[in-house]
């Protein structure tokens, strides 16, 4: 069984997001070369669509030729992916841009206000000529 879990991240790489449950004892395999069917959160049933299966390593690894990976062309109990939702974080940076910008807003309103004052002023000399 294969399955992954990660949080969006902009890509459909699945490197270090992915659990294989061999079902036989305690083996393990390892992989390489995992991506998820879609990278967005709110495209469903995404699953496994490419992954090269490796053995595993350490006390409990397991031979890759003893499995055969799940169907990689289709969402099922043996091939799912999670994505979650990324959290957004206003940094320092985007809070003095949004002040900055507030600053630009306050030196445009001035120049708009002495203009029309400019335009009052040039209609009444006008008017009195």
């Amino acid at each position: 069984m294969l399955s992954a879990s990660k949080t969006y991240d902009g890509t459909d790489d699945l490197t270090g997001d992915v659990t294989i449950i061999t079902g036989v004892g305690n083996e393990t395999l390892t992989y390489t070369g995992a991506t998820a069917s879609s990278q967005h959160v709110a495209t469903p049933d995404k699953y496994i669509n490419a992954i090269t299966l490796a053995d595993g390593t350490g006390a409990n690894a397991g031979s890759k030729d003893n499995y055969q990976l799940p169907d990689l062309t289709q969402h099922s109990s043996d091939n799912t992916v999670t994505i979650s939702a990324a959290t957004l974080t206003p940094t320092p940076l985007q809070l003095r841009r949004h002040q900055g910008l507030r600053r630009h807003n306050r030196r445009t309103n001035r120049l708009h206000a002495h203009v029309l004052i400019h335009r009052v002023c040039e209609w009444r000399h006008r008017r009195q000529s």
